[in-house]
């Protein structure tokens, strides 16, 4: 996010392989999303349509939030989310980064998540000399050996997960991917999400949000520390506690946390 500018970034992998450089912004006199490419080679339609599948993918547009807006409307301090548009949870391109980046988060400070992602990205991205680095596709954390990609990512008892993912999801054994297609109820896709290596209860809640399934609370430090400041006076609530209050919020409950604490942090 570049904050001086109002702009995302990011970078796409588009048909053939190519990069592309995405830059997203809102017109200021049109109101609408504006995005920005730029590529060392030309982009055709086939690729400015895949962008465009990803973009939207990214941002959540084809999500209808009108549930969670009604399931927010006898909440007087959240009813501002459904005049903000509030509530679409930014993803990644793929299942496969999105799982990578949250087993990234377990445990360890926010430096280290970015720092971990940041290495992952310099060490096996494919690279564009206008577009610069994408998120490494499977093949390429798969082609190395597990020793050698601890060596390089650094990433703790957290290597020897993200190493057999990417060699499980290179050879077929694993297709994270029809997750986003699957209509799995919460259960299911908890119970799926659990069966990866390195994913606990707070990372299938987390990425169940990111897949659609918002009725589990993916709890950590931020959420805990929100929630004492909202609504205790500063004093730490028990998980248990903070689970019989979203509980109102019903199959939204994951959301509603998430969007109190991106407006809180806001504030």
């Amino acid at each position: 996010m570049d904050e001086d500018q109002q702009k995302l970034n990011g970078v796409l992998e588009l048909p053939g392989r190519r990069l592309a450089r995405v830059s997203l912004g809102v017109s200021r006199n049109r109101g609408t999303l504006v995005a920005r490419l730029e590529s060392s080679t030309k982009l055709d339609s086939k690729a400015l349509s895949e962008a465009r599948r990803q973009i939207a993918s990214v941002l959540r547009f084809d999500e209808d939030l009108s549930p969670f807006y009604r399931a927010l409307s006898a909440q007087p301090a959240l009813r501002w989310a459904r005049r903000k548009g509030a509530g679409r949870m930014m993803r990644a391109p793929t299942v496969f980064e999105d799982v990578v980046k949250m087993i990234c988060t377990t445990n360890c400070t926010w430096s280290q998540t970015t720092a971990m992602a940041k290495r992952l990205v310099e060490t096996y991205g494919a690279s564009d000399s206008v577009a610069g680095r994408s998120f490494p596709r499977p093949e390429a954390i798969a082609a190395d050996t597990a020793a050698s990609f601890d060596r390089k990512i650094r990433a703790g008892y957290r290597s020897a997960y993200l190493h057999k993912i990417a060699k499980d999801v290179a050879s077929g054994k694993l297709d994270l991917e029809s997750l986003r297609t699957e209509q799995l109820d919460g259960e299911e896709l908890h119970r799926c999400l659990r069966t990866l290596p390195g994913v606990g209860p707070y990372a299938a809640a987390g990425l169940g949000l990111l897949l659609g399934s918002y009725d589990r609370l993916a709890l950590d430090t931020a959420c805990r520390k929100m929630f004492a400041e909202r609504h205790r006076h500063g004093r730490r609530a028990p998980d248990k506690s903070i689970e019989r209050y979203y509980e109102r919020f019903g199959r939204y409950r994951g959301l509603a946390l998430w969007v109190e604490l991106a407006d809180h942090y806001r504030e």
